[in-house]
């Protein structure tokens, strides 16, 4: 019961860092492909 409390008392503060692998390991993934495909999508901010 306590750290059910605990945990819903963490994820009420949201997401946080890392939620994924740094940038240097995502080479590693899909991630640049997808990037690639979408980039003609990006626009400038």
């Amino acid at each position: 019961e306590q750290a059910a409390k605990i945990a819903t008392y963490i994820r009420s503060h949201g997401p946080f860092e890392p939620h994924r692998l740094p940038a240097d390991e995502m080479e590693y993934t899909s991630l640049p492909g997808v990037l690639e495909k979408l980039e003609d999508r990006f626009e400038d901010m």
